[in-house]
């Protein structure tokens, strides 16, 4: 359990971390999926034992609890992606803007 903990984190920071080098947004998008599951599955592992507790064993209404869960974090995670894509292809776009500056201050001279 402690390794997920810490690879989870360490994902989404692998994930920002592409912003620094020019990547194809599909893979963003399959990093992105992939954190998501990661994150429903590491939840549903820690919860379950409280769940069941709660539930008395009960499946259906720990299906409906876990559903609810996905039921937040899906449109977070939609979110979440639209906003890092958003701040990986501003912070490429400006990177590229301050060498073409850089570029023509140096020739200029």
């Amino acid at each position: 359990m402690l390794l997920i903990a810490i690879f989870i984190p360490g994902f989404f920071l692998f994930t920002l971390f592409l912003s620094r080098i020019a990547v194809p947004l599909k893979l963003i998008r399959l990093l992105g999926v992939l954190s998501l599951l990661f994150l429903f599955e590491y939840l549903t592992l820690l919860l379950h034992p409280t769940v069941a507790r709660l539930t008395n064993h009960t499946p259906v209404y720990e299906i409906l609890i876990f559903v609810g869960l996905a039921a937040i974090l899906i449109p977070a995670h939609h979110r979440l992606e639209h906003w890092m894509i958003h701040k990986l292809i501003h912070s490429r776009t400006h990177r590229k803007e301050l060498a073409k500056v850089q570029l023509e201050k140096s020739s200029g001279e």
